[in-house]
């Protein structure tokens, strides 16, 4: 699962769908005007729902395997007692209200007696974020009673209907016992402060973010990439997970460099292309996964090239990843690969008059994915790698942004799809870090005040944190060579 993070980053085409942590959203104040001002209430930007998240439990956002943006709230017992999923849903017929959905929801539970029983069923009104007491969207409460294998479950479904034709769905799912001890109660505490955010204000903001990622981009001039790629930048990075104790399980390390370089220093060029004067700015990602060494003897380099050329117009990337059965770690380490190497080429070409992403892979496989036209911003793999000193280059201290990237999530495949990115203060005189939602979910990134990155984090399904921390390589060898991990 974490051998493909190092190839291409968390950032890159090819980081596994994993949850996140918890987001910390905008806070905002609903002034009330018969309860006065409503204090602590966040906002979701993407669902246009603002919420309290309860006492005891955490709130983060993220993008689901379908793509849509999503916000879980979860309790914090372990294990958790209840988990409640928002999402965005389109109607599917002219008239379907909130409680034609239950209703249909209801009817397709099936007959028999393994059909769950209703437990309750209500109709609520969800009120609008900054209105008055009486402009309610309409919602309807379900729950039903789900026996588990050795316990009593409750499902529960809140349907808001927030246009004609647009619904806000929560599912629920909590042991009943946890529910009964107080879950409903701490639920409809979470219920009670929801707000809904008007479609307008909503896709208002969306754009504003937009339109801050393609002003954000215009300021990467070619005059800005040159001086990045000619700092030649050589970072290293020790690459592990971490267990809510704090114990550290070794994944890889890798190290990423910057230079100026022409087009044809990609591999994968064709033959008679005129690709010589074209310079761009090169970032080369070297590493190697060593989390099977111990139960396999076996590890995995990666070797990635992503070129972007000074007017941002084009790109071209390769990625090459060969696993190797050691056969002696020390000084005298002996290795030999194991089966074929993977490999992946791909290329963006100048819009034409739209720009177009194609990828092959050593497996034979093809695909072409179309990029929005401008003004839409599309940030580059290459871009990625640095975008903090990009930033800081810019003279860009603080932001929120949407914009779009190439995507491969392991049970979707390639795509071109959105991501926002925004900053906040890190503490340290000048450091910052970027917190990013995407379609794998949250992560963080800190940088120090010259931009350099010297921490990500993201959070793996097991509840670890996948961490990639910047370090001196005479450091990074001592801590392997003390573990009995092979270096070079």
């Amino acid at each position: 699962m974490l051998a493909v993070a190092i190839g291409a980053g968390i950032s890159g085409a090819h980081a596994a769908q994993e949850p996140p942590g918890t987001v910390v959203s905008p806070v905002i104040a609903d002034q009330d005007p018969d309860n006065g001002l409503i204090e602590g209430l966040q906002l979701a930007k993407k669902l246009g729902l603002a919420y309290r998240t309860p006492p005891g439990a955490k709130a983060s956002e993220l993008r689901n395997d379908q793509g849509l943006d999503a916000l879980l709230v979860i309790d914090e017992s372990e294990p958790p007692g209840w988990t409640i999923t928002f999402q965005r849903l389109q109607g599917t017929e002219l008239g379907d209200t909130a409680a034609s959905k239950v209703d249909t929801f209801l009817e397709n539970l099936g007959t028999g007696d393994d059909r769950p029983e209703v437990r309750s069923r209500e109709t609520l009104g969800i009120r609008l974020l900054g209105g008055a007491k009486d402009q309610l969207y309409p919602a309807e409460l379900v729950y039903l009673d789900v026996p588990l294998e050795s316990t009593q479950g409750v499902s529960g479904l809140l349907v808001i209907q927030t246009e004609p034709n647009a619904f806000l769905y929560g599912t629920l799912f909590a042991v009943e016992k946890s529910f009964e001890a107080g879950g409903e109660k701490t639920i409809r505490a979470l219920f009670d402060s929801l707000r809904i955010e008007p479609a307008t204000g909503r896709i208002e903001s969306e754009m504003t973010r937009i339109e801050q990622g393609a002003i954000i981009l215009e300021h990467f001039t070619p005059d800005l990439l040159r001086a990045i790629a000619e700092q030649e930048i050589n970072e290293f990075y020790r690459i592990y997970a971490v267990d809510q104790e704090g114990v550290i399980n070794e994944v890889g390390w890798q190290q990423m460099s910057t230079k100026l370089a022409p087009m044809s220093a990609i591999e994968g060029t064709k033959a008679g292309e005129d690709v010589a004067s074209t310079e761009g700015l090169m970032v080369t990602l070297k590493g190697e996964i060593v989390e099977f060494y111990e139960s396999r003897k076996i590890t995995i380099d990666s070797l990635a090239n992503h070129w972007m050329s000074l007017d941002r117009e084009q790109g071209r990337w390769s990625i090459i990843r060969t696993p190797r059965r050691i056969l002696q770690v020390g000084g005298n380490r002996t290795e030999s690969e194991v089966g074929s190497p993977k490999s992946e080429t791909g290329v963006r070409t100048r819009p034409q008059p739209r720009a177009m992403v194609m990828v092959m892979d050593s497996d034979g496989q093809d695909q072409q994915l179309e990029i929005p036209p401008a003004p839409a911003p599309f940030l580059d793999q290459a871009e990625i790698y640095v975008l903090g000193r990009l930033l800081k280059a810019a003279g860009i201290e603080s932001f929120e942004a949407d914009w779009y990237t190439l995507d491969q999530r392991a049970n979707s495949g390639f795509g071109i799809r959105k991501r926002s990115d925004r900053t906040a203060s890190a503490g340290a005189q000048g450091a910052y870090k970027i917190e990013t939602i995407g379609s794998r979910g949250r992560s963080t990134q800190f940088f120090d005040e010259s931009g350099t990155r010297t921490r990500l984090e993201k959070t793996l399904a097991d509840g670890r944190t996948l961490v990639f921390e910047l370090i001196d390589p005479k450091t990074l060898i001592d801590i392997y060579t003390e573990k009995n991990l092979p270096v070079r």
